[in-house]
């Protein structure tokens, strides 16, 4: 972006990843669930506060989410339409549109994509509650198991759906897919694409590499090697 020489995404698909509707949009366009939803602009908060559109509404449990952002900030489990109207009344105020989905019920994974490869799955279990801002960054808070225990095949689904919504947002170098299977069906649904995702030697992407042999240093070195590789062939200056 601007002449400057990054790794991962270009601009494109880091703004469609962050766009949680567009996202949704395009996974399913090649084939991948994701939640029922239903989406509001900030233009139509009143309509979501008044529950004018409820025969769209996914349905209780749902999740409560802005329509962009990231660290799962602002994000709401949601049990009774009682709730559901507080939740809403509070968004109004802030302006911000947001996404309403039916929450599925089922593990969580997640799973890196660096250069076209899904790497090692990772199961998330929180200790408690859900996968919130908390959770996912103060430490002790949830389990994390690189590689998860699944059946092969699952495993090769999950990485298979991975993959397509990787490509489907136009992402680039890497990225990592978080994802529910559905314990009632075994269906696979893609919550979203992280574009950035957290690049400490303990964050999940890294954990993923090295449970295929990469190492901390090893991935960083490929990231950049593959950013100046790119820089060279579009004459841009490292």
């Amino acid at each position: 972006c601007n002449g400057i020489v990054h790794t991962g995404s270009d601009f494109r698909g880091l703004c469609i990843a962050m766009d949680k509707v567009i996202s949704k949009r395009l996974i399913e366009s090649v084939g991948v669930l994701t939640p029922e939803y239903v989406a509001y602009s900030s233009e139509k908060m009143k309509d979501a506060v008044n529950l004018a559109e409820m025969e769209v509404f996914p349905g209780f449990p749902c999740v409560v989410k802005p329509v962009d952002g990231g660290s799962s900030l602002g994000v709401e489990m949601i049990e009774s339409r009682e709730r559901l109207t507080e939740a809403l009344c509070k968004r109004s105020e802030s302006g911000e549109g947001l996404l309403i989905e039916r929450r599925i019920i089922g593990r969580e994974f997640t799973v890196g994509v660096l250069f076209g490869e899904a790497l090692a799955v990772t199961e998330i279990i929180p200790y408690n509650g859900f996968y919130d801002y908390g959770n996912k960054y103060i430490p002790g808070r949830t389990l994390e198991i690189t590689p998860a225990d699944l059946p092969s095949e699952t495993e090769k689904r999950l990485k298979d759906a991975a993959i397509r919504a990787h490509n489907a947002l136009f992402q680039r170098d890497y990225s990592r897919v978080d994802i529910i299977l559905e314990a009632e069906t075994e269906r696979i649904y893609v919550l979203e694409v992280n574009s950035l995702p957290g690049m400490t030697a303990t964050s999940l992407l890294p954990q993923g590499a090295a449970a295929v042999g990469i190492g901390f240093a090893e991935l960083c070195g490929k990231m950049l090697d593959c950013a100046l590789r790119r820089a060279k062939r579009e004459g841009m200056e490292a």
